[in-house]
């Protein structure tokens, strides 16, 4: 399994970090794209993971893609992915409240899993829970439970409907918390 992650913000560097740290992924099988230039060295040089600086066609090498950039840049993200990525790619989005059917249309695509793990997964103490298109086969959602296992625990849910509501709860709620704890 070979991963490419799209974002070295508070998630994506998270789940780099998680899956290097506990062994899940080698760090020469993980491409990290991030195009802020001190985040990206960064984490290469504390996760010892490929990295560059924009999606390129190099993507193609890789079976995973993870997108784990905010929802509202989303789109010139999809533009780019949807020139290089191939059929028989798992892309995984972890933006909070872009459906299925979203990526589908933009990316023209359709080996697609909705995951929502909350901040904790920082700490490796998270909880996500997952969505996969039909198209995504039992071994495929197998590794976005090794991936996401890495964060904490991970679960499989029945419909694309239990993610918003893990959005609100779980992927919301520690940050409302926390809010709440540093305002005291």
């Amino acid at each position: 399994m070979r991963l490419v992650i799209i974002g070295g913000g508070n998630m994506g560097g998270a789940i780099l970090t998680a899956l290097t740290k506990r062994n899940k992924i080698l760090p020469k099988n993980i491409l990290l794209i991030e195009n802020n230039e001190e985040k990206r060295i960064n984490l290469t040089k504390k996760t010892g993971c490929l990295s560059q600086r924009e999606i390129d066609q190099s993507i193609i090498d890789y079976s995973l893609l993870l997108i784990a950039v905010k929802p509202q840049g989303a789109n010139s993200i999809f533009e780019v992915i949807e020139k290089f990525v191939l059929p028989e790619q798992l892309i995984i989005s972890v933006m909070a409240g872009i459906s299925l059917k979203t990526l589908s249309t933009k990316l023209r695509h359709k080996k697609l899993v909705r995951v929502m793990p909350n901040i904790p997964a920082m700490i490796a103490e998270g909880m996500t829970v997952f969505f996969a298109s039909e198209t995504v086969k039992k071994k495929e959602c197998n590794w976005i439970k090794l991936i996401f296992s890495s964060c904490g625990h991970c679960i499989e849910v029945e419909s694309e409907d239990a993610i918003d509501a893990a959005t609100a709860i779980s992927g919301s709620g520690p940050g409302f918390i926390f809010n709440m704890i540093d305002a005291m």
